[in-house]
């Protein structure tokens, strides 16, 4: 018979390659040998997925009824499975995804899951689900160890809980939450509990709306994405404060503007605004000039080719304006929602005129497109050589 070499491996070793496998399959190595019975209690990665649970059982989703009963098999499988971990072990990653648009969580597992996870001092602890936070009271938690942290609703909205305390989270992802509670209406700086944030991602949420105040002494990077296709444009959408010292990466995409009443980020390097709105909104290339220009600082800008088509609204304005980022190093334009093949002129000009002098600066254009005087519908000149009609600009 041949060596079983693999199961000669230290349990660290063999516990790091279970990590790799579906939780289901790294429970069927019990049955291999001796050796692999009681390995899969100790594992510190668990990873618990409805979709793949009803794939594995060959469970049904397709509807509420089947839906449910499988989320109920699969809430008593995740049960069953952590009161047979070993509870010296210590967890690296907790995922818990009830993936399903048919399945709605109930708060109390939810509850007894991440209690668990912070138990067992978890550092990763991500959590997608569809519930109502605000028929019951939120999820009250607090951790030494967590250091990255996702909350993410199914297609749905729900209160973020303004008593989280994590002093050590390095990195937090929101998707459909509203900054307020039936608790406290009030809300206004949801972060002041994770004072070494270094990462923060938003999506779908209502920050913007709520005029919220981020402080973040130790922020490095804000990615905001508020692309809900029903949003009302015509309602005030403004931040309160963004206060971030060591910020150096900014990413926006939306389909207004981004508007925040004051910030205050004198380290920030590079910038991504994708603003790709497709109705005409009154004011909306003003409000992206100021956009544009509260991030003067920055040294490498990207920005789609749907942003430029908002800023291109009012090119006699953009004309009289100054250039919103003196210091850029590096401009590069890429391709957005829309099928756009020309930039106008006035708009590069607007963009660059201050810094193409300037001998370290570069530009990326995508494959294709060119930079015209006028919109094709005015002019029958058509597309012209990009390097021809810069040099132009600047004769």
């Amino acid at each position: 018979m041949e060596e079983d070499r693999i199961s000669q491996l230290p349990d660290e070793i063999l516990l790091q390659i279970l990590s790799f496998t579906d939780i289901h399959e790294a429970i069927q190595t019990s049955i291999l040998s001796r050796r692999w019975k009681n390995l899969w209690h100790s594992l510190s990665d668990l990873h618990f997925h409805l979709t793949r649970f009803a794939a594995h059982t060959h469970s049904p989703l397709n509807n509420y009824k089947a839906a449910q009963a499988t989320s109920h098999h699969f809430s008593d499988f995740i049960s069953h499975f952590l009161s047979h971990s070993d509870n010296a072990t210590s967890i690296r990653s907790f995922l818990l995804s009830f993936d399903s648009l048919f399945v709605r969580t109930s708060a109390p597992f939810i509850e007894k899951c991440v209690y668990y996870a912070l138990h067992h001092g978890v550092q990763s602890l991500s959590l997608r689900l569809r519930t109502y936070y605000y028929h019951h009271e939120p999820i009250l938690f607090a951790s030494e160890s967590l250091q990255e942290l996702e909350l993410t609703q199914i297609k749905n909205t729900a209160y973020f809980p303004s008593c989280f305390s994590f002093p050590h989270l390095k990195t937090l992802c929101l998707q459909g939450y509203y900054f307020t509670s039936h608790i406290d209406t009030d809300l206004k700086e949801p972060f002041s509990g994770f004072p070494e944030l270094e990462k923060l991602t938003l999506r779908h949420c209502s920050c913007i709306v709520s005029r919220i105040v981020v402080k973040a002494p130790s922020l490095r990077f804000l990615e905001i994405i508020d692309d809900t296709e029903s949003v009302n444009l015509h309602q005030e959408r403004r931040m309160g404060e963004i206060s971030a010292p060591l910020l150096t990466c900014f990413r926006y995409e939306g389909l207004c503007a981004f508007e925040c009443l004051k910030v205050d980020f004198p380290m920030l390097e590079e910038v991504y605004f994708d603003v790709y709105r497709r109705v005409n909104v009154r004011g909306m290339d003003l409000r992206c000039v100021s956009m544009l220009h509260q991030f003067g600082n920055a040294t490498t800008v990207v920005l789609t080719l749907d942003t430029l088509e908002v800023i291109k609204s009012d090119g006699d304005f953009i004309e009289q304006s100054p250039s919103p980022f003196p210091n850029m190093k590096r401009l590069k334009l890429i391709k957005g929602r829309w099928d756009i093949s020309t930039v106008l002129q006035c708009v590069m000009s607007y963009l660059t005129v201050k810094t193409l002098h300037c001998d370290s600066f570069t530009m990326e254009v995508p494959h294709g497109v060119d930079v015209v005087e006028h919109n094709l519908s005015d002019s029958d000149d058509g597309g012209a050589d990009l390097l021809q009609l810069l040099q132009r600009m600047f004769e």
